[in-house]
């Protein structure tokens, strides 16, 4: 949830601040993230360089 939560702050948040805010390794914030990719939770928007993190609904989670 302090993933979604931070995504939610910041559209566009890199994974490498993801780890500095919630202190977990960059390998378990790539893990959360193809998870809630996969349960349709959140896409990514506009490319991986430039793009911005959507988040589908967060009162369904």
């Amino acid at each position: 949830m302090a993933v979604l939560e931070l995504i939610n702050k910041n559209p566009s948040i890199k994974q490498k601040e993801l780890v500095t805010e919630t202190g977990k390794s960059l390998s378990t914030i790539k893990r959360i993230m193809e998870s809630l990719q996969k349960k349709d939770h959140i896409r990514r928007v506009g490319g991986k360089r430039y793009g911005k993190w959507e988040i589908s609904d967060l009162n369904n989670m």
